[in-house]
């Protein structure tokens, strides 16, 4: 599915990856195999589902940022987008009523913990530009302070941030 922009160094493992630059450091092969497991586990048990239910199983690429992004077209739309972006554009969600999604944690085997609401986050980066005249720093009543602004813009984005610390 993907890996991360890193080469495996560990040679005693036999299911390493054999690709310079290209590592599953963090489960991304457990996380294959489990979901292909619980697959075959629901096959096996359908008949136990409640009538009408469709599940959709959704294994996401490029899930470790901007790495894997792939150009996706949709609808006369090209766009660079990482895995999870381009899937939901993409339409993986439509018509979806519940998700649950799960990532392999150290916990004891057989033990599955079980938490509402978000559990884990992704980093993203965005540009924000600030424009104004020039000035000199002798008469800085003559010009904007786009330092301030700056200051100004970043304290209001991470305030709600601040709060749940």
């Amino acid at each position: 599915m993907d890996a991360l922009p890193m080469t495996e160094e560990n040679p005693s493992l036999e299911y390493k990856s054999t690709t310079a630059g290209a590592a599953h450091m963090c489960g991304h092969d457990g996380h294959m195999t489990s979901l292909a497991g619980f697959a075959q586990l629901l096959q096996r048990r359908r008949e136990h589902l409640p009538v009408n239910t469709c599940v959709r199983l959704l294994f996401q690429p490029a899930e470790e940022g901007h790495f894997g992004a792939f150009l996706l077209h949709h609808q006369d739309l090209d766009m660079v987008c990482p895995g999870a972006v381009a899937m939901i554009k993409g339409g993986c969600l439509d018509g979806v009523d519940e998700v649950y999604g799960y990532h392999n944690v150290n916990f004891p085997e057989g033990v599955v913990a079980v938490k509402a609401g978000a559990v884990m986050s992704h980093g993203n980066t965005f540009r924000i530009t600030l424009t104004g005249p020039g000035g000199h720093g002798s008469a800085p009543h003559q010009t904007l302070v786009l330092t301030l602004f700056l200051y100004l813009v970043t304290t209001t984005l991470a305030f709600p941030y601040m709060l749940m610390i």
